[in-house]
């Protein structure tokens, strides 16, 4: 009797067994030697998407007619999207901000909701007395200089 339900689980143990490996990519056995080239892989090495960081706030804090901070808060989309680039232009009473993000391309991440903040000194040093607004990525926030 022992031997049969022995002979009977290890039956089970080796069907199960060949039908996992016939899963694997390639449909090979694992440990058995490849038939084809190796799969070539999914990003070149150093190749990044770039785009624009999504921001939920924007706090403008002046300090002094001569000290603007921008506190800049948002979520990049997963673990392995970053804060690249901030670059500042400033036309009119308008300060514009582009926060980037950099990712390697075609990377498999995580998909979690990643919070950042970014501090921003605006140069207001020969600004006249004013409204103005600062536009970051789309999010504007006003601040009047005195």
């Amino acid at each position: 009797m022992f031997t049969r339900i022995y002979k009977l689980c290890f039956t089970a143990a080796t069907l199960l067994a060949l039908s996992l490996a016939a899963c694997l990519p390639g449909g090979e056995p694992a440990g058995s030697p490849p038939t084809s080239e190796p799969t070539p892989t999914r990003t070149d090495a150093g190749a990044v998407t770039r785009g624009k960081a999504p921001i939920s706030s924007v706090k403008v804090s002046t300090l002094d007619a001569a000290q603007v901070r921008v506190k800049i808060q948002g979520n990049l989309p997963d673990a392995c999207t970053k804060v690249g680039e901030v670059e500042q232009t400033q036309s009119g009473h308008t300060f514009s901000i582009m926060v980037g993000t950099v990712r390697p391309t075609g990377a498999i991440c995580a998909q979690a909701l990643v919070p950042f903040e970014e501090t921003v000194s605006l140069d207001t040093t020969s600004m006249p007395a004013g409204r103005y607004t600062v536009d970051v990525n789309g999010v504007t926030e006003g601040f009047e200089l005195k």
